[in-house]
Order: structure tokens, then sequence, then C-alpha cells
């Protein structure tokens, strides 16, 4: 024989039968598309649900900015009426009506930059779908 032999029917390789524990490779690819489809789903969901309590939270501290404001317009109306008393009449009333003014811009500037730098310390990307994300990019590469 030159190298080759000759094939006869005893020589033959039947495929094994394949049992039920043994599955195609499209089989696996349908598989596996269809857990990938699943834990995309999934993800989105966390993301969905990270946003959404971000967005909660900025909202919450968003109404100390808001309260800030308020105080503080109704600090300058204070301070406004004040000067306005202490030229017109000259009276102690109005020094008491400045002091209000005073006082009242004082606290809408607190609440102004208590409710500015808790927003700021709220990140708004969802850090724990950021991590899964990165997590499965390093595992697929």
């Amino acid at each position: 024989m030159n190298g080759t032999e000759e094939m006869g029917p005893d020589k033959l390789q039947h495929p094994r039968p394949r049992s039920d524990e043994e599955k195609s490779m499209g089989q696996l690819f349908k598989e596996l598309s269809r857990d990938v489809l699943h834990l995309a789903a999934h993800e989105l969901g966390l993301t969905k649900l990270e946003i959404s309590r971000k967005a909660s939270d900025v909202f919450k501290y968003s109404r100390f900015y808001t309260a800030g404001i308020f105080v503080v317009y109704a600090g300058f109306i204070f301070v406004l009426a004040a000067l306005v008393l202490e030229l017109s009449e000259l009276i102690p009333i109005s020094l008491s009506a400045f002091l209000v003014g005073i006082a009242a811009l004082v606290t809408g500037l607190i609440f102004i930059r208590v409710g500015r730098k808790r927003m700021r310390e709220e990140a708004l990307s969802p850090p724990k779908a950021v991590q899964i994300f990165r997590s499965d990019r390093e595992r697929t590469s």
C-alpha cells in the first residue's frame, strides 16, 4: 500500500449515537445566545433600578436646594422691608426686621449649600451595573 489504506466496510467509522447528555454545537450556541440575552435583560433591569434610586436621591436632596432658594428670597424681602422702614421711620422695629432678614438669608444659604453638596456627592451613574458590565467585559475578553 502506498501510504493510503483502502477503506472497506469494516474500516468505516460510524458516528457514535448521541446520548441525551450530549448536545450539538448548534444547540449549545442556541442556549448560549439565550443565556446571554437573559443576562443582558437582568443587567438592564438592575441598571434601571439603580438609576431610578439615584434619581430619587437627587430629587430628595434637591428639596434642600429649593427650600434654600425660597428662604433666601424671603430673606431678601425682609432685608428690603427693613431698609425701607429704616430709611423712612428710623425706629427700632425696622432694625428687628433687618435682623430677621439677615437670619433668613443665612438660613437659606445653609440650605442651598447642604442641598448642593449632597447633590454633588450623588453619582448619577449606577455603580453596581457599571461594575458588573466591566467584569463581564473582562471575562469575555
